[in-house]
C-alpha cells in the first residue's frame, strides 16, 4: 500500500461525500464511527495487496477482491439512504468470506461455478467447511471459532432482511423517494465494522504466510481488542 492510512482516509471521506444526494454528514460521533470503519476497510484492502503479490490463481483472489467491493458498496449505499441494500450487501460480503476459504482450496469447483457446470454450495456448508478446516481445526485458539459464531449468527439475522421476515425487516417504499431513509448510521456503521474484525482476524489466521511490515502488522493487531490479541500472531 503506498499511500498512508491517513492519507487513504481523506480520499475515501472524500469520494463518500462526492453524491449530492448524500443523507448523512461524516461529522462528530458519525466521522468516530466512519473513522473506525475505513482503517477496517484499508486492512482488507491490504491483506488482498499482499494475497495478490503471492498467489495469481483467480479462484484464491476473486472472492476476497469481492469482499472489499461489498464493502465499498455498502459504503456508498448507506450515506446515501439506501439502508436496506446496504445490508443486502452486508450480507452478500459475509458470505463470499465463506466462498473465499472454500473456493481457495478448490479451483475445480471454481471452474464449475463459472461455466454453470456447479450450483453455488450452501452457506452452512461453507461454514462445516471452515470449521473442519486444518488451518483453524488444530488452533487452541478460543477467539477463531468466537468469531465465526459471531459472524454466521449475523449472516442468519441479515438474512431477515434478505426474504422480508416481518414488517421490520422491509423497506416499504410507496413510490422512489421512499427508497431513502433516516436511520442510524452510527449503529450500521458499528454493526459492519464488528463484522469487518471477524473478517480481518479470520483472514489473517487463514493467511498466516503472508510477510507484513512492523507497521502493517501494528494497524492489523490495533484493529482486534486487547484481550483478542494473544493468539493472533502465533
Amino acid at each position: 500500500m503506498s499511500t498512508s492510512i491517513d492519507e487513504d482516509y481523506l480520499k475515501f471521506k472524500k469520494e463518500i461525500e462526492k453524491s449530492a444526494k448524500l443523507l448523512f454528514k461524516i461529522e462528530s460521533e458519525v466521522e468516530s464511527a466512519f473513522k473506525k470503519h475505513h482503517k477496517s476497510t484499508y486492512v482488507i484492502a491490504l491483506i488482498f495487496t499482499k494475497l495478490k503479490s503471492t498467489v495469481k490463481e483467480e479462484n484464491k483472489l476473486i472472492f476476497l477482491a469481492e469482499i472489499l467491493s461489498d464493502v465499498l458498496t455498502l459504503t456508498k449505499l448507506s450515506f446515501i439512504g439506501f439502508g436496506t441494500p446496504s445490508q443486502i450487501a452486508l450480507r452478500r460480503l459475509i458470505e463470499n468470506f465463506y466462498n473465499h476459504i472454500y473456493y481457495f482450496d478448490h479451483p475445480i469447483e471454481y471452474t464449475h461455478l463459472n461455466t454453470g457446470r456447479n450450483e453455488y454450495i450452501p452457506i452452512d456448508k461453507l461454514k462445516l467447511y471452515f470449521d473442519s478446516h486444518p488451518v483453524f481445526f488444530d488452533r487452541n485458539n478460543p477467539t477463531i471459532k468466537e468469531y465465526n459464531n459471531n459472524l454466521f449468527k449475523e449472516y442468519h439475522k441479515l438474512c431477515k432482511i434478505v426474504h422480508s421476515k416481518g414488517k421490520d425487516s422491509m423497506n416499504l417504499a410507496k413510490c422512489l423517494k421512499d427508497l431513502r431513509k433516516e436511520f442510524d448510521i452510527k449503529d450500521l456503521l458499528k454493526r459492519v465494522t464488528n463484522i469487518e474484525l471477524y473478517i480481518i482476524y479470520l483472514i489473517y489466521k487463514f493467511h498466516m504466510e503472508l510477510n507484513f511490515t512492523a507497521t502493517e502488522k501494528s494497524l492489523i493487531i490495533g484493529i482486534v481488542p486487547t484481550g483478542k490479541r494473544n493468539h493472533l500472531t502465533e
